[in-house]
């Protein structure tokens, strides 16, 4: 056994390899590195606990605070204590304490909490406990120092954050008051701690009909109660942004994290002082957004911030991703702005940056100069590195692979805010894969395929080989992204997409989402008609619930070249709709042949119309390939 244990101790001081190496890094992180992977392990400890995302939220900051993620996930919650705390906060009620340990552990957020409401007072700690009449009247009564504190405390209860975190004497005693009507706290933290009283006055505010969090059992403490105060006091700043008019909450791009990272590094760095927030000014002007930051630090060679994505209700891949800033001074004037660990390079053209560059959007470059430049130094200049820890992971979930930017995240953001499920947001990343696939090196330049979803890509490159970064997903915006092709000079534009799609931009549906209409049906029972279907069997398709139901219907009467006159009339559809968004009919004997788009060029087409099994029902041209042909040889027509 000790030999054993000799190997081990010796092991952990090992060179360079394997866990002993983990080891020896852990010991040399900086505080914010070493705060980023307490985040991460956390993450995945939690895993798939369900819980409101803002509850959740809370339950982080006390697992953090403990290193015990299984009693944090025990925690519980009134109904409404999140938003109440959030609220009070914003308001500038003050945080009463029983201890000074947990005052001091809020302070400093309380303080940031009183700058974001732009005022002198508000958002106070305060705690009655080392007061010399609260020491002298429990001497001489005999009552505990921090009951008689809460009692002190009684006229600043009503609307205030009550956070205790020490003594079961004061949880018991504040219960008392509210049970009493003597009090009505925004919002009651109770988790003391003890093996006498704890579990029970845990239990009784719990009992009470106010707005609570506590803990389940006799654990708890002062890093408890501070933890889930700053928590709220977080939530509070990031939850700030307006809500968009369709409802849902906004968030923040990644752009606007690496400009508030800066802007906090850039302040340490000039003034010494770590802040909790950085405000920036939104690109479109006017409007403030006030940016929680995650951890600062000093370094020998210059300052490092980090600032929590936050997409609000947006499914993004970056939501919940830290953004770091480092930031040293220079000798040379101005601001030069780089990538770091986890920001990706553009390797091709097409993109808003040329090939080398850092994939750092030019609207977030111009947010973070903006944001420095009434803090650079006289004759000075800054560096500025914007990293991302996990960049490299997420990139490989988006599409910036295929996009050519390599070896992490972007920085992106035109407006700093992030709407949620955004339209807007939608089409400009299908105008910047068109973009990209346009000047993709391809042996046939100006070609683009366009495929509604999965279905069409998975033909297109298992069957044919396409390269990626020529295939576009559309989604439903079919129409932009064929106008948008035209407009940027494409020249050949192949369309795979399951039949029930391509039915309805036959129709003239160049939106295929089931809000601009639906006519599948009744375009197949059309063109199942225009090859011989007899009127029952019309009868028959238009009764279906789904158009690929009627698949097998169509082929099992022999009538497969529906799927033809579809392809043909969609291909039509598409040649004028080309030319221009009011052509949805076609114009007096003038043919699609003889007509240039805006853009001044003559646009060829290719449909082809998929089951979902992607088998090729139908195509115009006519889709007769001999086995080994390349995607080159994919014919097309005007």
């Amino acid at each position: 056994m000790d030999e054993q244990r000799t190997r081990r101790q010796g092991a952990e001081f090992k060179t360079e390899n394997g866990e002993e190496a983990v080891r020896k890094r852990d010991r040399d992180l900086s505080p914010s590195e070493i705060e980023e992977k307490s985040f991460r392990i956390l993450e995945g400890l939690l895993g798939d606990f369900q819980a409101p995302a803002p509850e959740r939220e809370v339950m982080k900051r006390v697992a953090h605070a403990t290193t015990d993620v299984e009693w944090a996930k025990t925690f519980r919650f009134s109904p409404n204590a999140v938003q109440a705390g959030i609220e009070a906060v914003r308001r500038g009620a003050p945080v009463v304490t029983d201890v000074e340990m947990v005052s001091a552990g809020v302070r400093r957020s309380a303080a940031e909490a009183r700058r974001f409401r732009n005022a002198q007072d508000g958002n106070e700690t305060l705690c009655f406990l080392n007061d010399p009449d609260v020491a002298e009247e429990a001497k001489r009564s005999g009552t505990t120092r921090a009951r008689l504190a809460m009692r002190k405390a009684l006229p600043y209860l009503d609307g205030a954050i009550v956070a205790i975190g020490n003594a079961p004497t004061a949880l018991f005693e504040v219960c008392d008051l509210i049970r009493r009507g003597e009090c009505r706290p925004a919002l009651v933290v109770g988790v003391p701690i003890g093996f006498v009283g704890a579990a029970e006055s845990h239990d009784e505010l719990a009992s009470l009909d106010c707005e609570w969090i506590t803990a389940s059992g006799p654990k708890g403490g002062s890093p408890v109660a501070a933890a889930v105060v700053n928590a709220i006091i977080r939530l509070a700043l990031k939850d700030a942004l307006p809500a968009p008019e369709k409802g849902g909450r906004r968030g923040f791009t990644t752009g606007s994290c690496a400009a508030a990272a800066a802007k906090a590094a850039t302040t340490l760095l000039v003034t010494g002082e770590a802040p909790c927030s950085a405000e920036l000014r939104l690109p479109s002007g006017g409007a403030v957004l006030r940016i929680p930051v995650e951890a600062c630090e000093l370094s020998p060679s210059g300052a490092r911030c980090s600032v929590r994505k936050d997409a609000g209700d947006d499914p993004d891949v970056t939501d919940g991703m830290l953004v770091v800033a480092e930031v040293a001074l220079s000798e040379e004037p101005g601001i030069t702005i780089s990538g770091g660990r986890g920001i990706g390079r553009v390797t091709r053209k097409g993109l808003p940056l040329p090939p080398g560059e850092w994939a750092i959007n030019p609207t977030p470059r111009t947010m973070i100069r903006d944001a420095l430049e009434t803090l650079l130094p006289p004759e000075k200049g800054l560096s500025v590195t914007i990293s991302a820890p996990e960049g490299e992971e997420r990139a490989a979930k988006t599409w910036n692979p295929r996009l050519g930017i390599e070896g992490g995240i972007s920085i992106l953001g035109t407006t700093g805010i992030v709407e949620p499920k955004s339209t807007a947001a939608y089409l400009a990343s299908i105008d910047l894969y068109i973009s990209a696939a346009l000047a993709f090196d391809s042996p046939r330049p100006g070609t683009i395929f366009l495929v509604p979803g999965y279905v069409g890509e998975k033909t297109l490159e298992e069957r044919y080989a396409v390269p990626r970064e020529l295939i576009v997903r559309t989604g439903d915006h079919f129409g932009h992204a064929l106008k948008k092709s035209v407009e940027l000079g494409a020249r050949r534009l192949h369309l795979f997409g399951h039949v029930g799609k391509w039915a309805k931009v036959a129709a003239g549906l160049f939106n295929t989402h089931c809000d601009y209409g639906d006519a599948r049906l009744e375009t197949l029972a059309a063109c199942a008609g225009a090859c011989g279907a007899t009127p029952e069997q019309i009868r028959e398709l238009l009764a279906l619930p789904l158009a690929e139901e009627a698949v097998p219907l169509i082929e099992r009467w022999g009538l497969s070249k529906t799927f033809d006159v579809l392809a043909e009339r969609m291909h039509r559809r598409c040649a004028l709709y080309a030319v221009s968004r009011a052509s949805l009919v076609e114009p007096q004997r003038k043919s699609a042949e003889t007509r240039a788009t805006p853009s001044g060029n003559t646009v060829a087409f290719g449909v082809a119309v998929l089951s979902l099994k992607g088998e090729i029902l139908g195509s115009f041209p006519s889709l007769s390939l001999k086995e080994g042909s390349s995607w080159e040889d994919l014919p097309s027509s005007v």
